[in-house]
């Protein structure tokens, strides 16, 4: 029995790398059981990283939960895991995990708070959250909320929201799916609709996580609130929308208003049929929405055929337009398909369409009506009209879902496709791999079809064998072959498909030579794979004659991992291990070492068979990861005599991603060859610059070698090595290292890794280097100081790290870029006064680049700061210069909800007429937030004020204007600056008014005659053919009564009416309410009745002219006034 350290040890040596966990881990049990094993942890944790590891992994098989308690913050993590694995399993007390927290590394406290977050232990984790927010700011407490009970993560969710992750948010919805959609819900309720957009993708994955627990509340969210595009997490749970209310997720879906991209991502065939299987009421809406898109034949097969007539017309009529033909007619019933498409080809020929264009809706029809017309078109003098209509042949004959028919085509194409041109017999290839295989199965089982009296499978065959003796024979020909072949293979019932199969693998291998790369795994149906090696068993048998083993390779290759249970093929591959030259030896040994089952004992044969084999990749790559009790032959020196490496050929190392798995003689031979490698002049610098980046990673030898090499000429890769050796090994001396750096030409590089390195350092260390650097008078570059401020920033809690940044940036030898940075960390630092005086400081003093980092979308700072925020934002207007003026004025519109500035600001520059800012962009902003939100959103408030300031702002223009003051000029020297403010924000070709906003100020400006064109323009965008009867009515009514005794404006205004709504049919639901609009307008005098001409002229081509809106242009037609009938006349009505 072991008892002793020397003991434990000397058992270990000589078992490879899994046999040695499992014999510690079940001595330690043996050991606990008696109570034992307390002396060998202890003794095992006084050595090396190797012991340290052993005896953490006896603690946990043993349970010592103890010694594990005291390993929870252990810098090497392997140590750190196993402490960790444990207190999840055992009674660690809450006391060790409150003191691991002491002075932890950010790694450390990451694993910690993911040990936690399952919610085992909510009583510790809400006591650390308040600890952590204290100490550590808000990003460490977010961490632990999915452990807490969802009282206290309802509570504090809200001021922890800006903290948490973004890939953080799935696991606490998973934990606390209603608390979550709380917090949405009331963010969503605070940001206006254009805010909405950009705020869903990076909450998706949460409310996805939360989707499966309340349905039904995400679909509200998305109904109220919900972006144009759905984000991909919650198109990923449509299943789960469909099933909790069809009926609103297609309506959703559907709905006009929201303006998705046209290309928009569909859901997956399997959302849509359960959609269509639940038939909502506005499912033809959809699919109408989405008729140009692959979506909309899966949603007509997934309706009954007895009733997909019906809902290709329901369609159509929600569509407003016809549908396309040839992807949904072919699923149709005969009867109805037929007819639909005779009248489709009628249309086609009377509007003399080109004829290739009617071929593949003419295949739709029964081969007695089609086949005469594609054969002839099979004979044309064009290649590429031949080949088209081969495919409309082969498609014609799949429509009928007859083999006859099938067998007949075969035929043809036997008989006439030998001396073709490779396109053309491509195509027709290509089109017989889209059959149904059950179809093509049962043409090519049948009887002799054609007058040659072969049979169909003979037709393929001559087919298939004439396109590969072709000299023009392509790639995709033989692509085309092949799949043919393997579909025969997968669906043949008698053997003489099965013989077709194997004759045309043959004949594709014997013509290409190689086997075709397609992923037979995925292709060919288990148990086929016997059939397929018989096809090309003695293809492979004579290229392994000569030594070729290419081959055999590309079919290993071709099946995948299911070559690992193919016996035929391992016998074949350990075969040409034995004869192969050298060069292929490689290739061939990664082949057979590919099955993890038995890769263990076939590299044993290996080094059995050629020790020297150990110095080749493929065999070292499974010594270094699994059969480490192996590996001293491959670290000896000299390296065993044999084959390999070849004369002249750099000795080959192992790979050191699994050194932590090897005994530390193994990794001090190890790390001995790469030092040897590294001095080894012979190989280039960048293999010696990533060979050091792998051996750091070495537990203890690895930091020392990259040591010795920090102060070596070739700095560009030893700074990335230093941050791979430091994790574990020494990171407070790493980031001294890169301290040393700081003034180099390698400043950039080093402080780079440093932000990675700082991660595993201890942060009373970590503060103290920064400061060093940050208060260092000379010797720091400023590309090192502004990293450093990153890093503190980034690394250190708030409240030490804005005294540290405010005290490097503040002072008057602060460079500017050094200044740029530090605001720019500034925001992620608030509530601190010295954050706060930073970014006041930047906006009052600059410089300027220091004013851009100021910029900030509310978004980025929490809500508690978002008022006094949006004051420095409106602030920069007073003192940036005009290319910063411009960034302010882009985000001037979202800080407007939470800073009632920022409206009084822009009122302001609209109607200073001697201030040098741009009040062109100031206007454009005031608007917006004028039509921001509607009566239900958030921010009407903000918006209702944004409304009064816009009318007060037009009623000082208009007294200027009116005064004809000498203070009526501007610094542009515009004769009538006022009059050309108010064109330019509310004319055609000025800034967009929300219709809501014109009819109200177009009432404003009506005390003016000088400007009733103005006034007018703004009364023809308030009209507005989708909104209800009565208010559509009276904007026209509005819009008569202002253009009144003034015929040459009203004929303008009936142009600008056309303009603005001719594409205005598609948001119109019904059309006999602008349509009574028309009607109405058509009883008055000339105004009206030019305006129901244009109305008529603009909404009737996208509505597919019914028949009511034709009777009224005809009725515009014999109108009292010549210039309505003209008008009316000029009206084209089979204009789509």
């Amino acid at each position: 029995m072991i008892t002793t350290v020397e003991q434990l040890l000397s058992a270990l040596d000589s078992l490879p790398h899994k046999a040695r966990l499992r014999y510690t881990a079940v001595t330690a049990h043996r050991l606990a059981a008696r109570g034992e094993l307390r002396p060998l942890l202890t003794a095992l944790d006084r050595l090396g990283p190797y012991e340290r590891r052993l005896a953490a992994l006896a603690a946990l098989a043993g349970g010592d939960s103890s010694h594990l308690a005291a390993r929870l913050a252990d810098p090497d993590p392997v140590v750190r895991r196993y402490a960790l694995r444990g207190a999840r399993s055992s009674a660690v007390p809450d006391r060790a995990i409150e003191a691991a927290h002491d002075n932890a590394p950010a790694t450390v406290r990451a694993d910690l708070a993911r040990l936690l977050r399952d919610g085992s232990r909510p009583a510790l984790a809400e006591r650390l959250l308040l600890r952590l927010r204290t100490e550590r700011g808000d990003r460490d407490a977010a961490l632990l909320l999915p452990g807490c009970s969802p009282e206290f993560t309802s509570r504090m969710l809200p001021g922890l929201s800006g903290a948490v992750a973004f890939e953080g948010w799935s696991l606490l919805a998973r934990r606390h799916p209603a608390v979550v959609l709380d917090q949405v819900e009331r963010e969503l309720a605070a940001l206006t609709p254009g805010q909405r957009n950009g705020w869903w993708p990076h909450r998706a994955n949460g409310i996805a996580a939360a989707l499966p627990a309340d349905p039904a509340r995400v679909l509200d969210l998305l109904e109220r609130y919900g972006p144009a595009d759905l984000p991909g997490p919650l198109h990923d749970r449509l299943a789960d929308l469909v099933d909790a209310g069809p009926e609103r997720v297609a309506r959703w879906l559907a709905d006009p208003g929201r303006h998705s991209a046209r290309w928009e991502r569909t859901p997956s065939p399997a959302v849509l049929r359960r959609l269509v299987e639940a038939a909502p009421p506005s499912l033809h809406r959809l699919a109408a929405r989405w008729s140009h898109r692959g979506a909309f034949p899966t949603m007509v097969r997934a309706v009954p055929p007895a009733g997909r007539a019906a809902f290709l017309d329901a369609v159509a009529t929600a569509a407003r337009h016809p549908v396309p033909p040839d992807a949904v007619l072919a699923l149709l019933p005969p009867a109805d398909r037929y007819a639909r498409v005779r009248a489709y080809v009628a249309q086609g020929r009377t509007e003399r369409w080109a004829a290739y264009d009617l071929w593949p809706t003419l295949a739709l029809l029964p081969p007695a009506e089609a086949r005469p017309e594609l054969l002839a078109a099979a004979g044309s003098g064009d290649a590429d009209d031949r080949a088209l209509a081969w495919r409309a042949l082969v498609e014609n004959a799949g429509y009928t879902a007859a083999p006859a028919e099938l067998a007949a085509v075969l035929d043809l194409a036997a008989r006439r496709l030998g001396n073709e041109r490779d396109p053309v017999r491509r195509s027709a290839l290509e089109a017989l791999t889209a059959l149904p295989a059950p179809l093509f199965a049962a043409a090519l089982g049948g009887a002799p079809a054609g007058p040659a009296g072969r049979k169909a499978r003979d037709d393929l065959q001559l087919l298939c064998r004439n396109a590969l003796r072709a000299r023009d024979c392509s790639p995709a020909t033989r692509t085309a072959v092949h799949t043919l072949a393997v579909a025969l293979l997968n669906t043949s019932a008698n053997d003489e498909l099965f013989c077709l199969s194997v004759q045309l693998m043959e004949a594709l291998t014997a013509h290409t030579g190689s086997v075709a790369l397609t992923r037979l795994d995925r292709a060919l149906r288990p148990g086929r794979e016997r059939a397929l090696l018989e096809a090309v068993r003695p293809w492979l048998d004579t290229a392994a004659g000569r030594g070729d083993h290419a081959p055999l390779l590309a079919l290993v290759e071709a099946f995948g991992t299911r070559a690992h249970r193919i016996p035929e093929l391992q016998e074949r591959l350990a075969d040409a291990l034995r004869n192969c030259s050298d060069g292929a030896f490689a290739g061939l040994a990664a082949a057979w070492l590919a099955d993890p089952a038995t890769r263990a004992e076939r590299v044993a044969v290996l080094i059995e068979q050629d020790p020297s084999a150990a110095g080749t990749g493929p065999v070292l790559d499974v010594l270094a990861a699994d059969r480490t009790d192996l590996l001293d032959h491959a670290l000896a020196d000299p390296p065993p005599t044999g084959r390999f490496p070849a004369p002249g050929t750099p000795r080959t190392l192992p790979r050191f991603r699994h050194a932590d798995r090897w005994l530390p003689r193994q990794q001090r031979n190890a790390v001995r060859l790469a030092e040897a490698a590294l001095a080894d002049p012979g190989r280039p610098l960048d293999e010696r610059a990533a060979l050091l980046r792998e051996v750091a990673a070495v537990p203890g030898y690895g930091y020392e070698l990259v040591r010795r090499y920090a102060d070596a000429e070739e700095a560009g890769a030893d700074t990335t090595a230093l941050v791979n050796a430091a994790a574990a090994e020494d990171p407070d001396a790493a980031l001294r290292l890169l301290l040393d750096r700081a003034g180099t030409a390698d400043a950039a590089a080093a402080w780079a890794g440093a932000d990675r390195v700082a991660l595993h350092a201890r942060p009373d260390a970590l503060a103290g280097l920064l400061q060093e650097v940050l208060t260092r008078k000379s010797g720091v570059k400023v590309t090192a100081a502004k990293s450093a401020a990153r890093l503190a920033a980034r690394h250190l809690p708030p409240a030490d790290a804005a005294p540290l940044l405010a005290g490097a940036a503040l002072g008057t030898a602060a460079h500017p870029d050094l200044r740029a940075a530090a605001v720019a960390m500034a925001p992620a630092l608030l509530p601190a006064e010295e954050a706060w005086a930073l970014l006041e400081s930047a906006v009052a003093e600059g410089p300027e680049s220091a004013r851009r980092a100021v910029l900030r979308s509310p978004a980025e700072v929490d809500q508690a700061h978002r008022s006094r925020y949006g004051r420095l934002i409106v602030g920069l207007l007073a003192t940036a210069d005009e290319s910063t003026s411009q960034f302010v004025f882009w985000t001037l519109s979202d800080w407007s909800a939470h800073t009632p500035a920022v409206t009084e600001t822009l009122a302001e520059i609209v109607t200073d007429l001697a201030s040098p800012l741009a009040w062109q962009s100031a206007a454009e902003v005031l608007l917006g937030i004028a039509a921001s939100a509607g009566p239900e959103e958030p921010g009407r408030a903000n918006a209702a004020a944004a409304v009064g300031l816009l009318h007060a702002a037009v009623a000082r223009l208009l007294a200027a204007l009116a005064t004809d003051a000498p203070a009526d000029s501007d610094r542009d020297g515009l004769d009538l600056p006022a009059r050309h403010r108010l064109e330019s924000m509310f004319g055609d070709s000025g800034g967009t008014v929300h219709r809501g906003l014109c009819a109200p100020l177009a009432r404003q400006l009506a005390g003016d005659p000088r400007l009733t064109g103005l006034r007018t323009s703004l009364l023809v965008r308030a009209v507005d053919p989708a909104a209800p009867e009565p208010e559509l009515t009276a904007a026209c009514r509005e819009l008569v009564a202002a253009v009144a005794d003034r015929p040459v404006l009203a004929g303008r205004c009936a142009e600008q009416l056309y303009r603005r709504h001719r594409h205005a049919s598609r948001t119109v639901q019904d059309p006999e309410v602008p349509l009574a609009a028309v009607r109405a307008l058509s009883a008055a005098g000339q105004a009206a009745g030019l305006f129901a001409a244009a109305l008529a002229a603009a909404l009737g081509p996208g509505l597919g002219w019914p028949k009511p809106w034709t009777d009224a242009v005809h009725s515009l037609r014999h109108h009292q006034d010549t210039e309505v009938r003209e008008a009316a006349y000029a009206i084209d009505l089979t204009a789509e």
